[in-house]
């Protein structure tokens, strides 16, 4: 199904249903936790939960969206201008404290925390909320949650705040348990498939993108609108399947890739995400289920590869794969945590 009669939300239609009725209701929360994997549209349904909270025109859950409260509560960054919204991430945080995000997993800042805590107790100017975005919650530095327990424990009579993660465990006890919770997950690749056969995009190109996908709606919509970006996406997977197969590849990952990480940490978590793609496609051939792979382009190559390896090695193959990118994640030297990954591939044949 595509996106619903109410919000622009693509799926997640309980969870839609539960804020809407929160609104309409007069019983909106001063905190939520929004948690779920990366792509599948948490900050939307942030947004989207703004909009309907801030309309000018109406307070049952839905926003009118032309009101000048919903025109200026915006997806994109630069037309996002209402004075009672702040969505904080870290390129919010280079432009508002001039911190540079330095690579992909830069976190938030005690000072961020800090302008934040100031900001909420400040009036709204056009709405009766004031609402912050906290984008990447599980990415915030080791004393920023202390810092931020105080406003969530007695937080202004205007404030919503909402927290954004990859999961709720991802986040502090003493954070999670002063927030109401929703939960996302991926979504069908059949919803995804007719979200984008519903924006022009043909059946067997919205099949292909949603098997890249993997249930992120954000990621799907984002290459179908960008065709060069969809066409360096398969060129970069092409490029992963060389590591796996090629022993020159692996030598490649263990020596210039790890040496260049600290320069060009996006490009490392981007080619580990994909080999773990392409390893969970091999053991989706290896269990009889062809129609699971994410990369079809490649379903020939897969299935030689899940014919080379058994179950268990493939397995292996793609834990060692993600430990790889926790690892570099916790700032392990690049080139051991390579390495040890390697190590745990089987050898190509």
């Amino acid at each position: 199904m595509g996106a619903t009669a109410t919000w622009d939300v693509i799926g997640h239609r309980e969870a839609v249903h539960h804020l809407e009725q929160r609104i309409a209701s007069g019983r909106v929360g001063h905190a939520y936790l929004i948690a779920g994997p990366d792509g599948v549209g948490k900050t939307t349904l942030a947004l989207e939960f703004a909009r309907a909270l801030l309309c000018l025109e109406r307070d049952d859950g839905v926003a009118c969206g032309v009101c000048n409260s919903c025109r200026r509560i915006n997806r994109t960054r630069e037309r996002r201008t209402h004075p009672d919204v702040t969505v904080a991430d870290v390129e919010w945080q280079e432009a508002v404290l001039g911190s540079r995000p330095g690579g992909a997993r830069q976190r938030l800042s005690i000072e961020a925390i800090r302008w934040l805590r100031q900001d909420i107790v400040s009036r709204p100017v056009l709405s009766r909320w004031k609402v912050q975005i906290v984008d990447d919650a599980d990415r915030l530095s080791d004393t920023a949650p202390d810092a931020f327990l105080k406003t969530l424990e007695e937080p202004p009579g205007s404030a919503v705040i909402v927290l954004v993660a990859s999961s709720l465990d991802a986040i502090p006890e003493t954070i999670r348990s002063r927030c109401q919770h929703i939960q996302l997950g991926l979504m069908p690749r059949r919803e995804i498939v007719t979200a984008l056969v519903e924006r022009g995009v043909s059946e067997e190109e919205a099949d292909s993108i949603a098997g890249i996908a993997r249930g992120r709606i954000a990621t799907a919509l984002a290459l179908s609108e960008n065709p060069e970006a969809l066409t360096r996406w398969r060129d970069e997977v092409a490029e992963a399947f060389g590591y796996i197969r090629e022993p020159l590849g692996r030598l490649r990952l263990a020596g210039p890739i790890a040496a260049n990480h600290t320069k060009d940490r996006d490009r490392t978590f981007t080619l580990l995400d994909h080999c773990a793609g392409l390893w969970r496609d091999a053991l989706m051939m290896r269990a009889g289920l062809p129609d699971e792979i994410s990369h079809t382009e490649l379903s020939s190559a897969i299935h030689e590869l899940a014919d080379e390896f058994s179950t268990s090695q493939i397995v292996e193959a793609l834990e060692a794969t993600r430990r790889a990118s926790d690892d570099l994640d916790r700032n392990f030297q690049a080139r051991i945590a390579l390495m040890a990954m390697i190590d745990r591939w089987p050898d190509p044949v």
